[in-house]
């Protein structure tokens, strides 16, 4: 067979896997496709090796070279994502360091070109050096992912917060390269990926504070102390918005929806676990929309009656006419009563012990009024209440010194 017809095989072979590897991509279910592309990818390349030693001129020499180790990289790089689909961690690593290895080799050579090579072939080499530079990192991205994957199965979600974090700081460096390097899908893909490791790392902090607590003392997932509680539902909504917001970049990836909905029934099971501790959730979210509409969706009622006491609490002129007006419907019966002893009694005696009462009754109902608008503390309202009666009394001592000294 010619080089011509070889050179052309192998062409096909590679844009067949290309197909192949994207079908996978698109759709979790159909995995399988990416054993097909591996293995186009890989007779692309045995076609290319074979030639590479066939004693070729040094433009094509070079190029055989180049290519072949090239479509080895997309070779490993199926597999790698095959495995890691398939939760084999072990495999995973193994294949995503041989395409790592790979693409090394062509990074190599198209950095270190050999004299008495033509410009034509030397611009087109020259010229895949972006963006291979770019598919290397999003390798070495691949890599952090899979071994986050396998601290959060052996529960080290530390190691695997830290792995999350080194793949943000690398997808925020390839974002910053894309731009006029692909079509926007790649840039898509790009910052749907950046947006899942932020969900992933979210997520993480999250289990980090949940096992935390479990190991110092008799906790559940869903029974924390308020203000972890509060940490914990933060973070979760944080990996709840950051995965609907990699799904609507990847609409293809489905994986990013059902994830980010597992974690928004977290969050609601929390919720409602919690049910006793609403008025305080609705206060510490007060400023966070997003949890507060997470509330409303969990329980509606739950959610009013937080909100009405929220309110409350807040209008202190409500709130003084809500309280105020209880107690004048209280003041109002006793004067009733006093009026109407009086109506049936002749005895200024008891009218004056009445009267009495019913001042003492009135100087409570102020300060009962100040304690529940949250004016005076506990401790304020009864040292309030001892000084008035101690005053009142003074008075009436005060009235029968005079009284004395006018007999005198």
């Amino acid at each position: 067979m010619c080089v011509e017809a070889i050179e052309e095989e192998s062409q096909i072979l590679y844009t067949k896997g290309v197909e192949f590897k994207e079908i996978a991509r698109k759709e979790v279910h159909h995995l399988d496709n990416y054993i097909q592309a591996a293995t186009r990818f890989s007779e692309a390349a045995t076609k290319l090796e074979y030639l590479t030693n066939t004693n070729q001129p040094i433009d094509f020499e070079t190029q055989y070279f180049v290519y072949s180790n090239y479509y080895r990289f997309e070779e490993n790089d199926c597999l790698a994502a095959y495995f890691y689909e398939k939760r084999d961690t072990d495999k995973t690593e193994e294949f995503r360091n041989k395409a790592n290895e790979h693409l090394k080799k062509c990074l190599c050579k198209l950095e270190n070109l050999p004299q008495g090579l033509s410009t034509e072939v030397r611009d087109t080499l020259g010229a895949h050096i972006p963006k291979w530079k770019y598919f290397l990192r999003s390798s070495e991205i691949s890599d952090f992912a899979n071994k986050a994957r396998k601290s959060f199965d052996n529960y080290s979600f530390v190691e695997a917060l830290d792995c999350y974090r080194e793949m943000i700081r690398l997808e925020e460096i390839n974002l910053e390269l894309i731009d006029g390097l692909f079509d926007p899908q790649h840039g898509r893909i790009a910052r749907g990926r950046a947006l899942g490791s932020h969900s992933n790392a979210s997520a993480a902090i999250a289990l980090i504070m949940i096992k935390r607590l479990q190991a110092n003392g008799d906790y559940g997932a869903l029974n924390l102390p308020f203000n972890s509680l509060v940490e914990v539902l933060q973070h979760e909504k944080n990996a709840f918005l950051f995965g609907m917001e990699a799904f609507r970049q990847n609409p293809e990836w489905q994986q990013y929806y059902d994830i980010s909905q597992g974690r928004l029934e977290n969050i609601k099971e929390a919720l409602r676990s919690n049910a006793s501790d609403w008025n305080k959730l609705y206060l510490a979210f007060e400023n966070d929309p997003d949890l507060l509409g997470i509330m409303k969706q969990t329980d509606l009622e739950l959610y009013k009656k937080a909100e009405a006491n929220r309110v409350f609490k807040e209008n202190k002129y409500f709130k003084l006419w809500a309280v105020g007006s209880f107690w004048l419907f209280v003041l109002v019966v006793v004067v009733g009563l006093v009026l109407l002893i009086q109506n049936f009694s002749s005895s200024w005696g008891y009218f004056l012990v009445t009267l009495v009462g019913v001042e003492v009754f009135f100087l409570l109902i102020g300060a009962f009024i100040l304690r529940s608008v949250g004016d005076l503390s506990e401790a304020k309202f009864l040292e309030l209440v001892k000084m008035a009666l101690q005053f009142q009394f003074n008075i009436f001592s005060a009235s029968k010194d005079d009284k004395a000294k006018l007999d005198e």
